[in-house]
């Protein structure tokens, strides 16, 4: 089955709840977000709609940011996020041997970092520019 993909313009003028069946998977199993960000539209760029995107992440306090982060898919029993297009299996392991000791502070950053990273990815791949 084909993706399907919009316009920004398709995007901002579709109902809020069509605009968060577009985007509810463009962060890990978390459609609040794009239901947030549905009420402060229309979007100028994809840069502008990812930026508010990750900005309801950010301050949608530590519960919401630990469940995001743990919706992502686990294989060691917690979840090592890193957007890996772009890395070789050499980057991988460097960047986890890199912030295996981070603080929790530390490493729950990295992991939004990367978790916008890999939304910017998917944003891109859903919306025609």
């Amino acid at each position: 089955m084909k993706a399907m993909h919009y316009t920004l313009e398709q995007l901002n003028q579709a109902s809020a709840d069509a605009f968060v069946a577009a985007l509810s998977g463009i962060f890990e199993h978390s459609p609040w977000v794009a239901a947030a960000a549905a009420q402060q539209r229309p979007f100028a760029s994809i840069d502008a709609l990812h930026r508010t995107m990750s900005q309801v992440v950010e301050t949608s306090g530590e519960a919401k940011q630990l469940a995001l982060i743990n919706a992502h898919p686990e294989k060691f029993g917690f979840p090592f996020i890193l957007a890996v297009r772009g890395y070789d299996r050499h980057g991988i392991i460097a960047n986890f041997e890199a912030r295996v000791n981070n603080s929790r502070a530390d490493e729950m950053r990295a992991s939004l970092d990367q978790i916008y990273r890999i939304a910017r990815f998917r944003l891109d791949e859903l919306i025609d520019a």
